[in-house]
């Protein structure tokens, strides 16, 4: 049963990327100060986007955002590590 949990987690993370929304550091930051009660999880990168999810209920939305907006730390591919919460103060370190 445990395995099948993280098999759907790891589908869900992997296949979001292909229809991740573009976004900018401002317009996350936004979401962040706006809906407080909905987290955005960072959940991996590939070579050009750092990839973000945000869960509203039973909907998961998926963004990407080029990593050159956004200094993140740590770093791994989609769902080969263990996906964090993005504070507000993670946005303003790269403005």
């Amino acid at each position: 049963m445990p395995h099948r949990i993280l098999i759907l987690l790891l589908l869900s993370l992997t296949a979001g990327c292909a229809s991740a929304h573009t976004a900018s550091a401002p317009e996350l930051a936004g979401m962040s100060r706006r809906d407080p009660l909905y987290n955005l999880v960072y959940v991996g990168s590939d070579d050009k986007y750092h990839y973000i999810n945000r869960q509203i209920g039973e909907k998961i939305e998926h963004f990407r955002i080029a990593k050159s907006q956004l200094d993140l730390k740590p770093v791994f591919p989609v769902g080969e590590g263990k996906s964090y919460v993005l504070t507000e103060a993670t946005f303003h370190m790269s403005e």
